[in-house]
């Protein structure tokens, strides 16, 4: 319903995560319900990004498995929540069809205090980045871990430096806001004083067509 609300209203549309446990893949009927909603609201299926846990990604079923590449079959974007929170199995990124990849906010903050920490995460973020992942890092608390990700090619980032949760009408604003501000500054919002003036100029080009007809026609009268 909120991201039909941002289209009807011509805002851009951010995609909405869902967290989904190992439960919704025991039945090809949670992938029904999800097409039938996006159908329902007329929403294009990329803008909902479904994160699997990664401790539910590890020994999963065959069904599971089948569900996970339906789900991509189907248009869906699948992330990996929690990586690196525990044993984070590799092979996790070439067994299913996966387009992101969130790194735990305990894998950062294990990390990022030292020298060989931060090269782990450098190499990371450079093999998912060959892979073709996005890379999304949670728990980020400060500029120098801004800094740092941005230069070895993190995607996204998630965490108190940016914003507390909020809730969605002040998310709403707060994205307006940086829309405005950071990335569009002289995208330009009309106001209902432009509209007023826009219909003026109307009336007033409807008056001059007017004016130029009658003149034409030989019925101007002299000033």
């Amino acid at each position: 319903k909120t991201i039909r609300r941002w289209i009807d209203n011509k805002m851009e549309p951010v995609p909405i995560t869902m967290n989904i446990s190992p439960a919704h893949l025991q039945s090809s009927k949670f992938i029904d319900y999800l097409s039938s909603l996006m159908d329902k609201y007329l929403i294009q299926k990329k803008w909902i990004v479904l994160e699997l846990p990664e401790r539910g990604l590890t020994n999963i079923s065959e069904q599971a498995g089948n569900i996970i590449r339906r789900l991509t079959e189907e248009g869906f974007q699948l992330c990996i929540d929690n990586f690196g929170s525990i044993s984070s199995p590799l092979n996790l990124l070439k067994d299913f069809p996966i387009q992101r990849i969130k790194l735990d906010r305990s894998f950062l903050a294990r990390n990022a205090t030292s020298g060989e920490g931060l090269e782990i995460i450098r190499y990371l973020i450079a093999m998912a980045k060959e892979l073709d992942f996005t890379v999304i890092t949670e728990g980020i608390e400060t500029a120098e871990q801004v800094k740092f990700l941005v230069e070895i090619g993190c995607d996204i980032g998630q965490g108190y430096y940016f914003s507390k949760p909020v809730d969605l009408r002040a998310f709403d604003k707060l994205n307006r806001t940086l829309v405005t501000t950071l990335y569009r500054p002289d995208e330009y919002y009309p106001t209902f004083a432009d509209y007023e003036r826009d219909i003026d100029l109307v009336v007033q080009m409807f008056s001059e067509a007017a004016r130029y007809e009658n003149f034409f026609s030989g019925n101007e009268e002299a000033n």
